[in-house]
């Protein structure tokens, strides 16, 4: 199977880029892109990411102003949907990016068009449900670029789980399978009251692999902060909240671990009656010191991550994250809990790429007026642009926390 993009638009011919193998692919303006736009005014420089599977694809915004339109639906920039994430692509989207339009297609060995979707049985609402031993399972609940992720009941017990499977038709992948293995064993390993538990893992008798978790019943803290007046938590019902979580990510860090993808997304809440126990997930992007996996194409791509809550550093050197670069996405999470903003000041015209090299932060104390001088200073120096000014980790960030809230009374 091979994945093409056929420029439509301009018409300049037939211009077709094929892609046979997994890659992370960069579009826009900027000579360093893989496909560059040079001559596209309304195209940023850093545009977008692509990141091929063959047969699958996926796109993702890298902050631009005018976003991307997959069959005239608008997603990111200043007036599209954001989805928090990647967007599937399928054989037969139009993909529009400033004014250069791409046909998409999934083609065969022979050179012949796939056009039932890129792969049959992809997509998880479409098929029953794969045979996991010992477990039923009862619905979809989201899907990821390794697989889906499904809420099931232990058999016997009727306990609640969610299970991430690895679809067989992208676990053939050697890259793609040491990942997901690789995320069975960093999830295994860490153990905190404030991180999604572990629960068991396996290779199912049709080849699937899956990882069983906690199940989380109380949505995320994104979806959370969006139902909420103004999208912000009042401070003293956030700090109990912000130091479980940093008390969870300095334990990952105490055991040599980088998370590399802190977002509101990937804060789950399990509640319990009247309460919301914040808890951390996804750790597929985890790394230990001097870890090399993760480097294959399309598995820790420059700039990976979501933007809003990304350290200048990670865009170009996702590789190199530390724990500072931790210290920075949690930080900006708490500010947007706190202020129902963003810490970055994408406000202005420009590609948002620019904003994030500059580390153009809009202080704490600006959104959040009467706050503390000595917390606002805690989060400015969270947010510094030079990961050597932060907190070293997030048991730095805890102690300087609690003190800026025993002085802040």
């Amino acid at each position: 199977m091979k994945v093409r993009f056929t420029i439509i638009r301009p018409d300049t011919g037939p211009d077709s880029i094929e892609y046979a193998r997994a890659a992370e692919v960069t579009v826009g303006r900027a000579l360093v892109s893989d496909i560059v736009l040079e001559t596209d005014r309304l195209a940023s420089r850093r545009h977008a990411a692509l990141r091929i599977h063959p047969p699958r694809a996926f796109i993702r915004d890298l902050g631009s102003k005018n976003g991307i339109s997959v069959n005239g639906v608008p997603y990111w920039g200043d007036s599209g949907r954001d989805l928090g994430g990647e967007l599937e692509l399928r054989s037969g989207d139009v993909l529009a990016i400033g004014t250069t339009t791409f046909q998409i297609k999934v083609v065969d060995d022979r050179d012949e068009t796939v056009d039932s979707g890129f792969y049959a049985g992809l997509d998880p609402d479409a098929v029953s449900f794969p045979d996991i031993p010992g477990y039923r399972l009862e619905r979809h609940i989201g899907s990821g670029g390794m697989g889906s992720v499904f809420h099931a009941r232990e058999i016997g017990r009727g306990r609640e789980v969610a299970i991430k499977v690895a679809l067989p038709c992208i676990i053939g992948d050697n890259h793609i399978r040491q990942s997901f293995i690789r995320e069975i064993k960093v999830t295994r390993s860490v153990s905190h009251p404030n991180i999604v538990r572990f629960l068991g893992s396996g290779v199912a008798p049709s080849g699937i692999v899956y990882l069983v978790l906690e199940y989380m019943n109380g949505g995320s803290l994104a979806s959370y902060l969006n139902a909420r007046p103004n999208r912000s938590i009042p401070f003293r019902s956030a700090v109990p909240m912000i130091l479980d979580l940093t008390r969870a990510m300095a334990h990952v860090h105490s055991l040599g671990l980088v998370h590399r993808n802190l977002k509101p997304h990937n804060i789950l809440f399990a509640a319990k009656g009247n309460a919301l126990i914040p808890k951390i997930t996804d750790l597929g992007l985890a790394k230990a010191p001097n870890d090399v996996l993760h480097a294959g194409p399309g598995y820790a791509p420059m700039g990976a991550g979501t933007m809003s809550y990304m350290p200048p550093e990670q865009l170009t050197g996702f590789q190199r994250a530390g724990p500072a670069s931790d210290v920075f996405a949690l930080a900006a999470t708490f500010y947007e809990m706190l202020t129902g903003f963003v810490p970055y000041n994408f406000t202005h015209r420009g590609d948002n790429y620019d904003v994030i090299a500059a580390c153009d932060i809009t202080p704490l104390a600006t959104r959040l007026p009467g706050v503390d001088p000595g917390l606002a200073a805690v989060f400015d120096r969270a947010l510094f642009v030079n990961p050597a000014d932060r907190f070293r980790n997030c048991g730095e960030l805890l102690d300087a926390l609690r003190r800026a809230l025993v002085t802040a009374g």
